[in-house]
């Protein structure tokens, strides 16, 4: 009954995300665009937070060109032991400087805010467990409690 409509792929980086927007979310004319950075961007092998960070701001600066108003969302952490596996080490601190990022952004820009990593998160940083059967990815219940704080932003956009 919500009126969302989740257009992400498991896994991608950011910059997939920029590649695919046109084709696959700006051209069903939304009135708001939601992007997801996910925890994957911040592993080992990906680019760099400021590359990373240099992707976002294209890819929303995407979207207000095409008239679509975003919503401003937070990384979901990742759990403590998901973060401590091997080649992880510098994660949650990526991940933390990315939300502190996106919560200045949405500011200085007027934009909502979808605080993910408050709602599923410790105070720590850390994704709570009851959230997530993998250490990365939300659960049914994690995805209900995102939902929640999607329509209170969301009502920030008239929708």
């Amino acid at each position: 009954g919500a009126p969302f409509v989740n257009r992400g792929v498991s896994g991608q980086l950011l910059w997939q995300e920029y590649l695919r927007l046109e084709d696959d979310a700006l051209s069903l004319r939304p009135a708001a665009l939601v992007p997801e950075v996910c925890a994957t961007n911040f592993d080992q092998h990906a680019p760099s937070l400021a590359e990373t960070q240099r992707w976002y701001t294209l890819l929303i600066e995407r979207a207000r060109e095409r008239g679509v108003r975003p919503v401003i969302a937070t990384v979901i952490p990742v759990t403590r032991g998901y973060a401590q596996e091997d080649g992880r080490a510098e994660m949650r601190a990526h991940i933390a400087a990315m939300n502190a990022r996106l919560r200045e952004y949405a500011r200085a820009h007027g934009d909502p805010l979808a605080d993910w990593a408050v709602a599923l998160g410790d105070r720590e940083g850390n994704l709570r467990e009851e959230f997530t059967t993998d250490g990365l990815h939300p659960n049914s219940a994690g995805y209900a409690r995102m939902t929640d704080v999607m329509r209170g932003a969301s009502g920030q956009v008239g929708l």
